[in-house]
């Protein structure tokens, strides 16, 4: 797994970007369902209110607040806008009693206004931080009453997931400042995000959220919990388990150097041993402490959630070449390509990125697909002894 903050430098402009877009949007829902709710709870205490009279005022709230996508936000409340005779519009009045978790509209108001007051911390959320994690939970029990109201107040899926790139931001917005170019979960896929120049979308990362949606509907467009990755690992291997931070390693906990995991390989014959053939398996592992039991539960939770033991046996060729090169030259490979191309005055850096085809820094693995990987087994053969980057 390759750890976003290692690679990205600007995650705190990044996310101040993300924020200063999406909170407008999050206000502007919660305000409309305060109004709502404000009105719903003097209309249901006064049984003279037609519904005629009704269907004009939710109209008025929902001109007052610039609403357009208004029967997804009715239907949460059992509220639909019907056509009638194809040019006006009436309203069928809800059933207070089908409002979840309410028999009365009155007790919501004080929470809506609550959450948005909490709004910019909520978009905040770095889970990875023990408080936090506590904080969130703490909201999620807070707030349960008006929790039928996340999906459409937290839209992803209606909103801003359909951002197209040449608004303002957007998911093309967010996966381009980034700039990962592979997948963080797997490190083994591209995923660029390219826009055309007329702003026409080409191709970007799905995003993933770390903490199902579904299940955590408060986070679904909060910044730590979308993260870029790709079709196989988000869809066909993630999909929507119900992972958490205590039980599975998120690319941007704090894992300096990608160290808490390491590949490794071993040999099933002579010919494999010496680079020859194929006859090998590959292993992932948890590398940090022993002592800490929290770190290596996540790691070793992220590794069986995202099959890398299975996956990459598809790269033992890979594997194979790099004991080649072992086998047939020495510990001072990386010297030796300096020394045979000196005319160059090649870098160790460059040296190794000719040699291997990839990157040895640990803030570039998230330029190429399987660099870890790829620094890990050079480091296991003993190839990178005389490898000194400064020069």
């Amino acid at each position: 797994m390759i750890t976003i903050r290692n690679s990205v430098f600007n995650i705190d402009a990044i996310l101040k970007k993300h924020a200063d877009i999406v909170l407008p949007r999050l206000n502007k829902i919660t305000d409309f369902y305060i109004d709502l709710f404000q009105y719903l709870a003097v209309s249901e205490s006064n049984r003279r209110v037609t519904n005629f009279v009704f269907s004009n005022e939710v109209d008025g709230i929902i001109k007052r607040h610039g609403i357009t996508n208004f029967n997804g936000l009715l239907n949460s409340l059992l509220i639909k806008k019907i056509i009638k005779n194809r040019t006006t519009f009436g309203i069928i009045r809800h059933d207070l009693k089908r409002i979840p978790a309410a028999k009365s509209v009155s007790p919501l108001i004080p929470l809506l206004k609550s959450l948005k007051r909490n709004l910019p911390r909520i978009m905040n959320y770095d889970l990875t931080v023990g408080r936090n994690a506590q904080l969130y939970k703490f909201a999620v029990q807070h707030y349960s009453e008006i929790a039928f109201l996340f999906p459409q107040i937290f839209d992803y899926e209606n909103w801003f997931s359909l951002l197209a790139p040449d608004k303002t931001w957007g998911p093309y917005q967010l996966t381009a400042a980034l700039k990962l170019n592979t997948c963080p979960y797997c490190n083994r896929q591209y995923t660029f995000t390219i826009i055309d120049i007329g702003g026409e979308k080409i191709a970007r990362p799905e995003l993933d959220h770390f903490l199902p949606k579904q299940r955590h509907p408060m986070l679904a467009v909060s910044f730590f919990n979308l993260i870029p990755s790709c079709t196989i690992c988000n869809g066909s291997i993630k999909g929507d388990i119900d992972v958490l931070h205590s039980t599975h390693l998120s690319p941007y906990d704090h894992n300096p150097g990608h160290a808490a995991m390491r590949f490794t390989y071993y040999p099933k014959s002579y010919a494999a041993a010496i680079g020859l053939t194929e006859n090998l398996s590959i292993e992932v592992h948890y590398s940090g402490s022993t002592s800490n039991v929290a770190l290596r539960t996540k790691v070793e939770g992220s590794i069986n959630l995202f099959c890398l033991n299975q996956v990459y046996q598809n790269h033992k060729d890979v594997v194979r070449e790099i004991i080649r090169k072992r086998h047939i030259s020495s510990d001072r490979y990386i010297q030796t390509i300096q020394n045979t191309f000196s005319g160059f005055s090649l870098t160790a850096e460059e040296a190794y990125l000719f040699a291997f085809g990839n990157y040895h820094n640990e803030n570039s693995f998230y330029k190429r697909p399987l660099s870890k990987l790829t620094r890990d087994i050079a480091v296991e053969l003993s190839m990178l002894k005389e490898y000194n980057p400064s020069k």
